[in-house]
């Protein structure tokens, strides 16, 4: 089997056909979550350790008084920080449904001391 015959392939291409559904339904969700997010959450800026590394971040909670269940939002491969749009759209939704967030600057990003290429 070669790499064309695999593109071609009906189960991918229905995969391929559901994740751009998703992606669609992820953008129309958040797009319309971000405007309201910005008044119904606070923000606590928070430090941490990871050995001699200062690391930083955003925690991001539902304003209602309570106990709420948790996420934290890592970010991907390369530089990037609690500014990275999706992760901060992903972060904002959550908490527009009760979820608190911690949002990290991955390690030498944004507030956060280290080098993202050198740290295991």
């Amino acid at each position: 089997m070669n790499i064309n015959s695999i593109r071609k392939a009906p189960c991918l291409r229905e995969a391929r056909a559901c994740a751009l559904a998703a992606l669609i339904v992820m953008v129309l969700t958040f797009g319309h979550a971000r405007a309201a997010s910005l008044e119904c959450c606070s923000e606590i800026e928070l430090t941490y350790a990871n050995g001699d590394v200062r690391l930083a971040g955003v925690l991001l909670m539902p304003v209602e008084d309570g106990e709420f269940p948790a996420a934290v939002v890592l970010q991907g491969s390369g530089s990037s920080d609690r500014s990275n749009g999706w992760a901060r759209l992903i972060a904002e939704t959550l908490v527009t449904k009760g979820v608190a967030v911690l949002l990290t600057d991955k390690c030498g990003s944004g507030l956060s001391g280290g080098n993202w290429r050198t740290t295991a």
